[in-house]
């Protein structure tokens, strides 16, 4: 079971990424009794934070305008790639350089352009942070498409992406993902 904790928060960067490592702490005391802090916190060759040997939890943080959140796992659930942003502006510059042109036309197509550009940027964003790579990493390395039964991609990695009345939420895992084991907390 993947949580993800969600609350809001002011629109400044500092208070958004502080606010995200909060619910990180206070969700893994929470679930696990366990207590973690900053200092329990490792990252990889390209800065993919992970906790140190010990704390059997794989996570990820996310933040944007006025909301932040974290995805908490078990490790034994493998490990995640977490992603939420607020519906963003289509930006064809942006888009053309981020998406193949596939995705950049299914994005025109859509019923909404600036949605299915969002969709589709957390989807790029969940994979680049599950892989560790970041968002210098390898955007062109998976392919997606948006379609009435859920999200195609050319990867064999799950992809799960909410987006009702809320920031746009997706989580990238080895395993499947759906409404059945993941649970979102508003705190």
């Amino acid at each position: 079971m993947i949580r993800i904790f969600i609350t809001e928060t002011g629109n400044g960067y500092k208070e958004q990424h502080e606010a995200a490592y909060k619910l990180l702490f206070d969700g893994i005391k929470q679930l696990w009794g366990i207590s973690v802090s900053e200092e329990d916190i490792l990252k990889g060759g390209r800065g993919k934070p992970y906790f140190r040997e010990g704390i059997p939890v794989s996570f990820g943080i996310s933040h944007c305008k006025g909301y932040a959140a974290c995805a908490v796992c078990a490790a034994g659930y493998g490990d995640i790639g977490f992603d939420m942003e607020c519906i963003r502006e289509y930006r064809e510059r942006t888009a053309e350089k981020v998406f193949s042109p596939e995705e950049h036309e299914h994005i025109l197509e859509s019923d909404n352009t600036d949605l299915s550009y969002t969709v589709m940027w957390t989807l790029k964003e969940s994979y680049v942070k599950y892989t560790g790579t970041g968002l210098s990493g390898h955007f062109s390395d998976v392919h997606f498409r948006l379609s009435e039964n859920g999200i195609c991609s050319d990867s064999d990695l799950h992809f799960f992406s909410l987006y009702k009345d809320m920031p746009i939420i997706t989580l990238c895992s080895e395993k499947p993902l759906g409404y059945e084991n993941v649970e979102i907390l508003f705190v």
